[in-house]
Formats: C-alpha cells, structure tokens, sequence
C-alpha cells in the first residue's frame, strides 16, 4: 500500500497505517512480529532435534544452555573483534559484560515468547 502511494519519509503518516494494520488484525489478518517469530523457530528447532533423538527430551534443556553458551561466545568475540579493529585495546571484561547481558535477555525472552518453563 505504500509504495503504491508513493509514499516518501517527508510525508509518511506512520499513524494512518498503524490504524491500517490494526484494523487488518481485527479482521484476522496477521503481522510479522519478528521476535516471537524468532524463538517459535528456535523451539521449533529445538523440538525437532529432540524428536529425532531417542529419549530427545531429556536433552532439550542442554540443546537451549549450548545454544546460549554459542550465542553469548559470538557476542563476546564480536565485542573483542570490534575493539581490535577500532579500539586501541580489547575490553575483555567487557565483552564478558555484554554476553552476560546478551544471555539474559535472550533466556528471558525465550521464557516470555514460547512458554517455555525449561
């Protein structure tokens, strides 16, 4: 609908397609919401893996803590890639910081998102 406006960034109404899309989801239309998109897909992941394993539930808890401990590494190494690149010194205690962080967001929204009581 926008781009059949012509719509630009100097005359777009954001509060017109905020009703737009909210009437839509009255009628039953769905909206992307990109973050519970983004967990269904990795407990569905999850869940498929453990289906395939025999006894796969009981490794279920250690599929999400390994997924954790892999995401928390790629931000650590990213903060220390970062660092090394534009920094004169490598903050590794904060890297540390920020993958503590990154991981307690991600455990809390997993929780909040696919019900998850893992």
């Amino acid at each position: 609908m926008i781009s059949k406006e012509q719509i630009n960034i100097s005359n777009f109404e954001e509060e017109k397609y905020l009703q737009i899309i909210s009437s839509e989801e009255k009628k039953g239309n769905v909206f992307n919401n990109l973050v519970e998109d983004f967990f269904c897909s990795e407990e569905n992941l999850v869940n498929e893996i453990c289906d395939k394993l025999e006894n796969g539930n009981k490794y279920k808890k250690w599929l999400r803590v390994l997924g954790y401990f892999i995401g928390a590494l790629v931000v650590c190494g990213t903060h220390i890639l970062l660092d090394a690149l534009f920094s004169e010194s490598i903050d590794f205690s904060g890297a540390l910081i920020s993958a503590i962080i990154y991981t307690i967001i991600i455990i809390w929204m997993n929780k909040k998102y696919t019900n998850n009581k893992d």
